[in-house]
């Protein structure tokens, strides 16, 4: 059942081609700004172009603590969400983790 996602933020990881790209162009239709982090910068502004709206790509390694979090400051920056819904890669929700998680950005959220 399509849901209305107008005026809610998805930051979508690894958005820019595979089940992550068909993820971002589903939130896109429904109404979301989507914001997609992958390596592949190239193929994540694609994305974001053929999503249309106000959807935006970021280079980033989610690998990398510190690039995820210029990502998501980035993100709030530019599309004003106080609070985005992150989605990863196999379109999993994260939760706020805690401060000693290793890249100190997300955890998995409890089903």
């Amino acid at each position: 059942m399509p849901a209305d996602l107008s005026g809610k933020v998805i930051v979508l990881t690894g958005g820019a081609d595979g089940i992550g790209r068909e993820c971002a162009l589903a939130y896109a239709r429904e109404g979301a700004s989507v914001a997609i982090l992958d390596r592949d910068l190239v193929r994540a502004v694609q994305t974001a172009s053929e999503a249309g709206g106000d959807n935006i790509a970021l280079p980033t390694d989610i690998g990398d603590g510190d690039a995820v979090r210029m990502a998501i400051r980035a993100v709030l920056k530019r599309l004003g969400a106080s609070t985005p819904c992150i989605i990863t890669r196999d379109c999993q929700p994260f939760e706020a983790a805690p401060r000693n998680d290793r890249a100190g950005v997300g955890r998995p959220a409890a089903h």
